[in-house]
Order: C-alpha cells, then sequence, then structure tokens
C-alpha cells in the first residue's frame, strides 16, 4: 500500500497544516497536535484515493509456535436446508445402519447367555447374574413380545466365552459408550481444523492427524482398562465372588478391542475428514455419523473375536493375559510424550477427560433406570440401541457445527456479537440462523430415519414381526421429543463451554450422547407404561407360534452399544 503525502516537510505527531511560531492556527504553524478537527481543511490527495487497503486477518498464536500468526480464515459458506440435507442424510442412513447390523451381530452373540427351558428352574428364567423371575405361558403369550429363537442356540460352542466370563457383556455398553465418545470428538476437532483452513498445509496436515491419533490411542487405553475394572466390580458387588482370570482376561480382551479399534476408525475418520474437505463437503456433517456407525460393529466385532481367542488359549498359556496388560501398560508413557509434544493435542491431553469419565456416570445412571424398565416391560431393550443412537448421531452433528462456527467467528472466551447463551427454544427452530437452518433439518430426518430403522429390526426379528400403529405414533412421538431437546441444549451447552473457555469440540459431545443415551431410555419407558397401562395388546411387537416358550429380551443388545451400560433383563 502506497503512503499517503499530506504536506511536503510534515513530521509524525506535527500538524501538516503549517502553522506559525507563535502557535497560532495558521498556513505556518508549527504547534504539535492535537487542535480541532474542524480546523483541518486540507484536500485530499490524488494519492490517497488510489491508495488500497490491506486485507483484513485474524492474528492468534498456534500453541507451541513463536509468535503471533496471521491466518486468513475461510469464511463459512451460508448453507441451505437442501445443501446440508443432502450432505447429511447419507451418512446418517449409514450409521442407522450400522447399529442394526451391530445388533443383530450382538444377538447372534449374547443369546447363549439365557436358559430357555423354563421348566428347569422350576417355571423361572434364569440370566447370567442368577437373576430369576417367573415365567408364565399364557402372560407371555399375552404380551405378542419378542423371544429367542432357536437357531441361535446352535453356536452355543463358538461363544462359550460369554457363558463362562459374563463380565464382557457388561463390559460391551461401557466400552462401546466411552470408545463412540472418543472417535467423536475426534471427528469434531479434525472437522474444527479443516473448516478452519488449517488442512490446507500437508505438514500440518499430518501433524494434526498424527497428534489426534495418539492422543485417542493414550485415552483409549486408559478408558479400556477404566470400563474393565467397572465391569468387574459390578460383577463382584451383585455376585458376591471376585475371579483374579476372569479379570485378567477382560482387562486384556479391553485394551486389545479399545487399541485397535481406536487406529481403525481414526484412520478411517481422518480419511473422511481429508476426503470432505478436497469435495468441499462439510466434514461436520458427515464425520460424526460415520465415526458412531463404524465404532459399534467394529468394536464389538473385534471384542468378541478377542475373547473367544484369548479364551481359547488362557488354559494353556495362562502368562498371555498379564503380558498384554503389562505391554500396553508400559506404552502408555510414550503416547503421552508424543500427544504433549504435538501443539494440535497439548491442551487436550489435561482437559479431555473430565467429559469423558462424567459421561461415563450419566450413562450408568441410565443404565440402572434400563434395567429396572426391561425386568418389567419386555420388548423395550429392542427399540433402546436405535432411539439412543439416532439422536446421539442427529446432536453430535448439530454440536461439531456450532463448536466450527464458533472457531470461525470469535475468539475463545468470547461470544459473537449478539449472541447470548440462554435463548429461546422457538429461536432455535424457527429463526433465520444458520444453527436454526441445521436444527430444522435435523429435525425432518427423525420420523423417517426411525421408521425405517423401526421396520428393518421388526422384519429381522425371528417370527411375524407386526409392529402396531399404536406403538409406532407413540414411539415416534417420544423419538420426536427426545431430539428436540438435545438440539437446544446442544447450543446452550456449546455456548457456555465456548464463555469458559473449554473447547467444545472435546466436552460438548459426550455431555450430549450420555444425556441422549438417559432421556432415549425414559421417554420410551413412559411410551411403554403408558401402552402397557392402556392394554398389553398394543405392546404387539412379534409374535411366535410355539405360545409356550417364555418371552426373553436383552438389555445389551445392539443397543446398548450405545446405551453404554446395563445388565441382561428377563422376563
Amino acid at each position: 500500500m502506497k503512503k499517503a503525502h499530506l504536506g511536503k516537510e510534515e513530521k509524525c505527531g506535527k500538524n501538516p497544516m503549517h502553522k506559525d511560531e507563535g502557535g497560532e492556527m495558521g498556513p505556518q504553524g508549527d504547534k504539535d497536535f492535537p487542535f480541532p478537527l474542524s480546523d483541518v481543511t486540507a484536500e485530499p490527495s490524488a494519492e490517497l484515493e488510489d491508495a488500497s487497503l490491506p486485507d483484513v486477518v485474524n492474528k492468534f498464536t498456534i500453541p507451541g509456535s513463536n509468535g503471533p500468526q496471521s491466518i486468513a480464515h475461510p469464511q463459512p459458506a451460508q448453507e441451505t436446508h437442501c445443501s446440508i440435507g443432502s450432505q447429511v442424510v447419507v451418512p446418517f442412513f449409514i450409521a442407522g445402519m450400522g447399529m442394526v447390523c451391530a445388533g443383530i451381530f450382538f444377538d447372534h452373540v449374547q443369546v447363549e447367555l439365557v436358559e430357555v427351558n423354563p421348566h428347569l428352574r422350576g417355571g423361572r428364567v434364569e440370566n447370567h447374574l442368577g437373576k430369576t423371575t417367573p415365567s408364565s405361558p399364557d402372560r407371555d403369550s399375552n404380551l405378542n413380545l419378542p423371544v429367542l429363537s432357536s437357531r441361535a442356540l446352535h453356536d452355543k460352542r463358538k461363544w462359550k466365552v460369554f457363558i463362562n466370563v459374563p463380565e464382557i457383556i457388561i463390559l460391551v455398553p461401557a466400552l462401546l459408550g466411552l470408545k463412540g465418545n472418543l472417535e467423536m470428538t475426534l471427528a469434531s476437532r479434525l472437522s474444527t481444523e479443516a473448516n478452519l483452513g488449517h488442512m490446507e498445509d500437508t505438514k500440518e496436515q499430518w501433524s494434526m492427524i498424527v497428534g489426534n491419533l495418539t492422543l485417542v490411542q493414550c485415552q483409549a487405553i486408559v478408558v479400556g482398562l477404566m470400563s474393565a475394572v467397572v465391569a468387574v466390580i459390578m460383577v463382584a458387588i451383585s455376585r458376591q465372588e471376585f475371579d483374579l482370570s476372569h479379570t485378567l482376561l477382560l482387562c486384556s480382551c479391553s485394551v486389545i478391542t479399545s487399541s485397535i479399534a481406536s487406529l481403525i476408525l481414526g484412520l478411517i475418520t481422518a480419511t473422511v475428514i481429508v476426503l470432505s474437505h478436497w469435495f468441499h463437503i462439510n466434514p461436520d456433517n458427515v464425520a460424526t455419523p460415520i465415526a458412531a456407525s463404524l465404532g459399534d460393529i467394529t468394536s464389538l466385532a473385534l471384542l468378541s473375536w478377542v475373547a473367544t481367542l484369548l479364551y481359547e488359549v488362557i488354559d494353556k498359556v495362562y502368562w498371555i493375559s498379564p503380558i498384554i496388560i503389562g505391554i500396553y501398560i508400559l506404552v502408555i508413557p510414550f503416547w503421552v510424550w508424543v500427544a504433549k509434544k504435538n501443539k494440535y493435542t497439548n491442551s487436550v491431553l489435561y482437559n479431555g477427560w473430565t467429559p469423558v469419565v462424567l459421561a461415563m456416570l450419566i450413562s450408568t445412571f441410565g443404565g440402572f433406570i434400563l434395567d429396572i424398565l426391561m425386568s418389567n416391560y419386555t420388548g423395550l431393550a429392542a427399540f433402546q440401541p436405535v432411539i439412543n443412537g439416532v439422536g446421539g448421531n442427529l446432536v453430535s452433528v448439530q454440536a461439531s457445527r456450532l463448536s466450527t462456527a464458533l472457531h470461525q467467528s470469535s475468539e475463545l472466551g468470547t461470544l459473537p456479537p449478539d449472541s447470548r447463551i440462554c435463548i429461546s427454544p422457538v429461536d432455535v427452530y424457527c429463526s433465520n440462523q444458520p444453527y436454526a437452518v441445521t436444527t430444522r433439518v435435523l429435525m425432518i430426518m427423525v420420523i423417517p430415519g426411525h421408521l425405517t430403522f423401526v421396520y428393518a429390526i421388526s422384519l429381522i426379528q425371528k417370527g411375524d414381526a407386526s409392529l402396531t400403529p399404536l406403538f409406532v405414533c407413540f414411539y415416534l412421538l417420544a423419538a420426536f421429543v427426545q431430539v428436540a431437546i438435545l438440539l437446544y441444549v446442544a447450543y446452550v451447552l456449546t455456548y457456555f463451554f465456548w464463555l469458559q473457555k473449554v473447547d467444545p469440540d472435546n466436552s460438548t459431545i459426550p455431555y450430549l450422547t450420555a444425556l441422549g443415551d438417559l432421556l432415549g431410555i425414559v421417554l420410551l419407558g413412559i411410551t411403554f407404561i403408558f401402552l402397557y397401562s392402556i392394554g398389553s395388546s398394543w405392546l404387539g411387537l412379534c409374535r411366535l407360534g410355539a405360545a409356550s416358550v417364555p418371552s426373553v429380551t436383552f438389555g445389551c443388545s445392539m443397543g446398548q452399544m450405545r446405551g453404554r451400560t446395563g445388565r441382561f433383563g428377563v422376563v
């Protein structure tokens, strides 16, 4: 930019309109500034008119760098309902089918844990924890609820580890729930970096990907060990016994599953975000649903196969579990050191644990409520994973987009102009703001999404599938209310954390998914309680020809992978 001259010999801090030596205003004046601006009568020079303004950029300091750096953030493009919907819809349905596939696989594995012949127990059905409840052919037939398929019982030998080590079942919801949070927060962080333009440089792109994969690897190992310990404690309290060999097997299975699944899912998530950036697709719309969908089936399959393999060899090579646990514990300091040295993950290494742990506690409380509900209402568990999974996926998209918008428009700790934390729900759903546009798109997807997934599960169920219209209506109402609450809370929580100088990329998703699980369980329970009170015939979910077979349903199936905690309920 050229310098504009207002006088020939003017000096900085001097009056360019020459004043006399007496200090009075005049053509020969030499008195210092200031003087009234109204006295300035100089004509603008031609050079000033031709001068160009510099480009405006945001200056900020990247952690670990030498001083402020000037980076021009790309301004977010105005997205319409159609543009958002076209990008979200495919990952959303992929995520839903991922939950369905995971549920089918888990049902295939877990059916061995229940004795389906109640006459062996004097007319009572017993689950793997020794909990028994009376079974009546008339009662089961009148409820028309899901029952076990005899075909699945032929796999008893293949999956006997789930019979002899029941702690694995309790491990499933806790492990997969926490793993889901880790992967979705990873997706949210990388999506924000992509939208801020930090992935334009290949070197920086590799740095942030490697740093985040290292961080998630560290978190996954610690979370895996924590989940195994929680499962052992729950079984020890409920059964009043402790088995050291089971504990070691559980810990080794957990850390192997967490580590391998984190590596696979982290690479897939990073690839999706990079490809989305290349093809000019907002990664906030696609990364979190895909991370959630692949996480369930990948982690569950790994856990099942690793547990089976270790169980087959543990009697001959009894020291293998302690060796595996020891190796993973020894590599934790290395992952911590690498994550600490990386400028993109240094702060997350210290501040990213609290949301995950508190989310686990919220989900545990939800699992406790689920266990109570399932002991009274057969069939509830079949729909719990879907209502929780869909709600968690949709709110994760909203949280990720809100976080990216805040990073683009303001500094951490400062809200954008004309923004506040607590706003009217009407503004969240009906205003012209970008977050309201996203909210409406996500709300529109609730009904068709749930209809697709519920009928898919119903058709896959053994026997003649039959969903009653009244049940479907109340189920959809519960799901709609759940997502509406979550999307409003997502706005409040994201802006609250931002004002408190806490990066919402690392904090909001764990809380929101845990709250979604709790809300889903409660609203689904209310639906079953209401329909049961007006007549159990409205709960005709599935019919089986042999009325004498007791009704059995599970608390960890399919979904408890996203329902986080709980145990089998048998009625």
